[in-house]
């Protein structure tokens, strides 16, 4: 239904949970109540899958966008029919997908019924904390076994920079921890300290794992304000 990786999020009344059998839903699911529902990735997508569908007894037609960084529309289908509780499959594709809007319906305000959601969940970078004297865990997901992660960070700004494997999203001048190993699970974990003197202050972090010479991935960007 929901996964990591991704945001959900509606206006209106916000999002409504439903429960199996609900009006005829096969499974447990979640819509947009009285307004469009939107999905926001971590990362750029190329591929995205989902099911559609409306409650038994109140068929409906809605529409599906896909929209770039740019904020420019990549992908969409239009009046996609949902007669009943049977979910349909929506597939959208594109180079740099960072968001999905599904709209209410056209005959009732809420949006399609939404689940089974796939999608690239991508190399992930997770900080829990921006704690000032303190160590502090940084840990990332997904990577490729036995390869390199470099977790990196800056005090100037949120990029872009030009790098031998792509635009990182952190201002020069960029510093970084020590390299760490990715494990069997695809993660790796490390702790970092952070000064005293550095409250207050904002800081810019991603990881890159090094997949081959000059080819990697870059995880998301995590900001904040150190405590």
């Amino acid at each position: 239904m929901v996964l990591d990786g991704c945001s959900y999020s509606s206006a209106g009344s916000g999002i409504q949970w439903n429960g199996q059998a609900w009006f005829g839903q096969t499974s447990k699911n979640i819509l947009g109540n009285n307004d469009a529902f939107f999905i926001d990735y971590d990362n750029p997508q190329v591929s995205i899958r989902f099911t559609l569908n409306a409650y038994d007894g109140f068929g409906d037609s809605c529409d599906v966008f896909a929209y770039d960084s740019a904020g420019n529309s990549v992908d969409s289908v239009i009046a996609f029919f949902m007669p009943d509780g049977n979910p349909l499959p929506v597939a959208l594709s594109g180079s740099d997908i960072v968001r999905v809007e599904i709209t209410s319906g056209y005959s009732y305000p809420w949006t399609g019924i939404f689940d089974n959601h796939e999608f690239d969940l991508g190399f992930a970078l997770s900080i829990p904390t921006l704690q000032s004297g303190a160590e502090n865990s940084v840990s990332t997901s997904r990577g490729v076994t036995g390869t390199t992660v470099l977790v990196a960070y800056s005090l100037a700004g949120g990029g872009p920079t030009n790098t031998p494997f792509g635009v990182m999203d952190l201002t020069l001048p960029i510093r970084q921890l020590a390299p760490e190993s990715v494990d069997v699970n695809g993660e790796t974990s490390a702790s970092a300290f952070i000064p005293g003197r550095a409250a207050g202050m904002t800081v810019w972090v991603q990881a890159l794992n090094i997949t081959g010479p000059g080819v990697g991935e870059f995880s998301n960007q995590v900001s904040g304000t150190i405590l």
